[in-house]
């Protein structure tokens, strides 16, 4: 009887943290199609491009060539919709930052103060529009799907 108790409880437990989870999307896929590693980063400040800027610890959001991440872009507890919509992202922007992992890794061997735009291949800036058309799926280089996003250098550079 105490077996059967223990497993209705699991059972109880587990349906609560299955119907907690947040409505919409909480997860961009980034797929690099590009034939280096990548680091990915985002920030919800734009304009402010600097605190887009990755320090070395950064490993967690390397992307490498063919690989598609689902974590680096993962907002875990709550759907980019309502990040969006509420004041998570005040300007209505979200910034993705991919950098080039071979220069920006090199650099920080070198020296601890490094210019990481100087690695910068791409920045996205996408609304929740954006997103949505691309149906949640972000590449570097950008497809032609993403060509009317907002991004630097612009499309086709």
């Amino acid at each position: 009887m105490k077996t059967i108790n223990i497993i209705i409880w699991n059972l109880a437990i587990l349906i609560c943290l299955l119907s907690c989870e947040p409505k919409g999307n909480s997860i961009i896929k980034f797929v690099n199609k590009s034939g280096i590693s990548v680091y990915i980063n985002k920030s919800f400040e734009y304009p402010d491009t600097i605190v887009g800027t990755p320090a070395p610890t950064y490993w967690q959001k390397k992307v490498v060539s063919g690989e598609t991440n689902t974590y680096a872009l993962n907002l875990f507890d709550i759907s980019w919709e309502t990040q969006f919509r509420g004041k998570g992202i005040p300007s209505d922007t979200l910034m993705v930052f991919v950098f080039d992992a071979n220069k920006l890794d090199s650099l920080y061997k070198e020296s601890s103060s490094v210019d990481v735009f100087s690695t910068l291949l791409k920045r996205y800036d996408l609304s929740l529009q954006d997103l949505q058309q691309v149906n949640w799926v972000l590449t570097y280089p950008p497809s032609t799907e993403m060509k009317y996003i907002k991004m630097y250098p612009p499309y086709g550079n």
